[in-house]
């Protein structure tokens, strides 16, 4: 899914978001999952913040459990806050 955002204001500025899942087939008892979610926003003048979280593990039932990438850049010059670690995540 791709959802493109436009603001006409006084500042206006164009965002970018979307992701893409998988759960892997109804036929497995252990299924992969993986989620790559993304964010991009520029004002008239240059970029302000952009993401990706990746998600990459297991899917038991309900609950999916893995390995987690957090990559966050800030502004013009590209600052960047970046994280590694693991996730568990319980669909209602």
């Amino acid at each position: 899914m791709v959802y493109p955002r436009i603001d006409l204001w006084e500042n206006p500025n164009f965002e970018l978001m979307g992701f893409v899942e998988y759960k892997g087939t109804a036929h497995q008892k252990l299924k992969l999952y993986a989620r790559l979610q993304y964010m991009t926003t520029w004002n008239s003048e240059e970029h302000v913040r952009s993401y990706q979280y990746l998600r990459i593990g297991f899917n038991l039932e309900e609950m999916q459990l893995g390995l987690a990438a957090n990559f966050d850049q800030y502004g013009s010059i590209g600052i960047n806050y970046n994280s590694i670690g693991f996730f568990i995540r319980k669909e209602f």
